[in-house]
């Protein structure tokens, strides 16, 4: 008797990008408003993130929900996979994020949450010109490997990817009359 897999998943290696967040310098998150969210690692050591730019009075609600972000692309699982080619990602609901590592590979995703709550994303990635021929050699491999399809991602996956500046920021509290 033959027994076919009932998912992707089981037919197809999961895991198609593993980039360390630990080479993670900056992430910019360009949400569907046009806000925009930039972190920074503090020390290239460490695993603490800041926000470039943090509103005066404003406080990070959760740091975690910051440190986290460079998690994305860190042993990145797909749920599903389609074919690039006639894929359209909506122009009013897609979410732009960069990933620029220390050594200058930069990854730009294209993320959204689609009718159904799938959250699809397309990848692409580049290079800084000062980076090495090994980074540039990984940005053609991973784009070799990536260009030609969108991937349904995990829901986790695609928070870390597509945080607003108001998820991760202390509500203002209501000044009383």
């Amino acid at each position: 008797k033959l027994e076919l897999p009932s998912s992707v998943k089981q037919w197809v290696s999961p895991q198609f990008m593993n980039i360390d967040n630990k080479r993670v310098d900056t992430i910019r998150v360009t949400s569907v408003d046009e806000q925009v969210l930039v972190v920074n690692r503090i020390d290239k050591t460490g695993t603490k993130f800041k926000i470039i730019d943090l509103p005066p009075e404003r406080e990070i609600e959760y740091q975690s929900d910051i440190d986290n972000m460079a998690e994305g692309l860190d042993r990145l699982e797909l749920e599903d996979i389609r074919k690039a080619a006639g894929f359209e990602f909506p122009r009013e609901k897609t979410i732009n994020t960069r990933y620029r590592m220390y050594d200058g590979l930069i990854v730009d995703a294209e993320l959204f949450e689609d009718e159904a709550s799938k959250f699809w994303g397309r990848f692409k990635a580049s290079t800084e010109s000062s980076s090495s021929e090994e980074v540039k050699k990984e940005a053609g491999k991973m784009n070799s490997k990536v260009s030609d399809w969108v991937y349904q991602l995990p829901a986790h996956k695609f928070r870390y990817m597509s945080r607003k500046i108001g998820d991760v920021l202390k509500q203002l509290e209501k000044k009383k009359n």
